[in-house]
Order: structure tokens, then C-alpha cells, then sequence
């Protein structure tokens, strides 16, 4: 009888404090991870949030130009050191991006050409309308590149635009007889469309280009 009568009695239910409670689904906390398992990856974020409106850094400009609002405009504080290591704008076809130094004196955009690093500080590829605004593109080379190097390299976009510009090559090497009769590939701006679009359209307003005292520039 004590065996029917065990094998009859009702699941245990909660009545109170101390009860026995069956044990629901996982629910995340919150930060990543489901309370009582393992860790789950976080969700990914399909908006990034706005551009920063004030450049400090090579990684604030990064996110500048890699943003894909159509509307893209920041200021440059001070110096920008990019060493050797470049940057690359792929704008869409509807998108603008403006930079422009947020004070009146000159922002500094400073690329060192090195043969292990890259061989373009900034390089447009893309975009409606690029307007640059009262910044100074400066390279350096310690020697001779064995490939083309430029401050800033324009492979696409629409439209170009560089406004009360300076292109600085502060230390350059100094050209020997030999050097000056081959060509030389270093340029501040180098422009090299690509035959399967139309080129783009290039203007230079108010713009300064030098080298320095001793050896000029290329």
C-alpha cells in the first residue's frame, strides 16, 4: 500500500519559502553572459554611433573615414602622427567627408615614408565631394623610395577639394647628379586614376607647397 501510495502522490510544488521551484529558461544579465552558463558573445551594433567631431589621433581620424554616414565633417586638433602606417577612405558614391583644422593656425597630418610601411599617408578612394581645409600634409624620407610614396594618394572620388593647403617635405635627402636624372617617385599629392572610372576632379585653392632650406623638395 506505502508503494501505490508513493507512486500516486503529486509533484512537489512551491508553496512558500523554502519550496521547490522548477528552474525557468537562461536569461542573459545583461553583460554577456546567461546566469548559471557559459558566456555569450555580445550582440553585434548594426549603428556605430556618430564620428568624432574632434580629431586627436591617428585612431580618431581611422574612424573618421571609416564611417558611413553620408555626411562625414570633423576638425583636426594639433598633430596627427600616422609614422608609416596609412590610411585609406572608401567613400560610397553619396558621401561627403570634410576635414578641416579647428583652429586658424595649420592642423598637422605627418606621414614618414619607411620601405617596410606603407607608401601613401592618406589615400582617397572613394567618395561624392573630399574637402581638406587649411592642413599641412607633410612627408618625410630618409632616402630614395624604390616605389611611388606620397603624404596623400587620390585614387577616386567625385571631387577633390584642397583649401588653404600646405604640402611640407621637411627632411628629404639630398638629390645627387645620378638621382636628378632619373625620375623620383615621391610626391605631396599624388593623383592616379583608375582607368575603370572617370578621374576625379582635383582643385588646389590657396595651397603652399615646400620643401626645406637645404635640399628643396620633389
Amino acid at each position: 500500500v506505502t508503494l501505490l501510495l508513493s507512486l500516486l502522490a503529486p509533484a512537489t510544488t512551491n508553496k512558500g519559502k523554502g519550496g521547490d521551484v522548477p528552474k525557468g529558461p537562461e536569461v542573459a544579465d545583461g553583460k554577456g553572459k546567461a546566469n548559471g552558463g557559459n558566456p555569450q558573445p555580445a550582440p553585434i551594433n548594426p549603428n556605430p554611433g556618430k564620428a568624432p567631431a574632434v580629431v586627436k589621433d591617428a585612431a580618431d581620424l581611422k574612424s573618421v573615414t571609416d564611417h558611413p554616414d553620408a555626411e562625414v565633417q570633423a576638425a583636426i586638433r594639433e598633430n596627427i602622427e600616422l609614422e608609416s602606417i596609412g590610411l585609406t577612405y572608401r567613400g560610397s558614391a553619396d558621401q561627403n567627408l570634410k576635414l578641416e583644422a579647428e583652429e586658424f593656425e595649420h592642423a598637422i597630418v605627418r606621414f614618414q615614408y619607411k620601405s617596410s610601411g606603407s607608401a601613401v599617408g592618406l589615400t582617397v578612394e572613394g567618395g561624392n565631394e573630399v574637402v581638406f581645409k587649411r592642413i599641412n600634409f607633410q612627408i618625410e624620407c630618409e632616402k630614395t623610395p624604390d616605389k611611388v610614396a606620397a603624404a596623400v594618394a587620390i585614387r577616386g572620388a567625385r571631387t577633390v577639394r584642397f583649401v588653404e593647403c600646405i604640402f611640407s617635405q621637411p627632411k628629404m635627402p639630398k638629390l645627387t647628379p645620378a638621382l636628378k636624372r632619373e625620375r623620383v617617385p615621391l610626391a605631396s599629392v599624388l593623383i592616379e586614376a583608375d582607368n575603370t572610372q572617370p578621374a576625379p576632379a582635383v582643385y588646389f585653392t590657396d595651397c603652399y607647397f615646400e620643401g626645406n632650406k637645404d635640399n628643396g623638395g620633389r
